[in-house]
C-alpha cells in the first residue's frame, strides 16, 4: 500500500479556492484538457498562461543541464 502525499493534502501548502475565487480567476481564461505528458510550460518559454489546476497532478521537472540530469522535482 503506498503512503498518501501529506504535502498534496495539507491546506497551508496547498489552500483550497472558494468557489467565487475560482469563477473570479476562471472567468476570463480558457479551459483546457490535458493528457498526461502534454507539456504546460517549457523553458524558455516568454509568455505562458496562468495555469488553475481543477483536477489531477501536475509534475514538475528541470530541464537538464551541462552538469546535471533532468530531474523530476515534484
Amino acid at each position: 500500500m503506498t503512503q498518501p502525499n501529506l504535502m498534496a493534502t495539507d491546506p497551508r501548502l496547498i489552500p483550497r479556492l472558494t468557489d467565487a475565487q475560482w469563477e473570479r480567476l476562471t472567468a476570463s481564461g480558457e479551459v483546457q484538457q490535458v493528457e498526461r505528458g502534454d507539456y504546460l510550460y517549457r523553458s524558455g518559454e516568454r509568455d505562458y498562461p496562468l495555469i488553475l489546476v481543477e483536477s489531477g497532478e501536475v509534475e514538475l521537472v528541470r530541464d537538464a543541464l551541462s552538469w546535471a540530469g533532468e530531474e523530476v522535482l515534484s
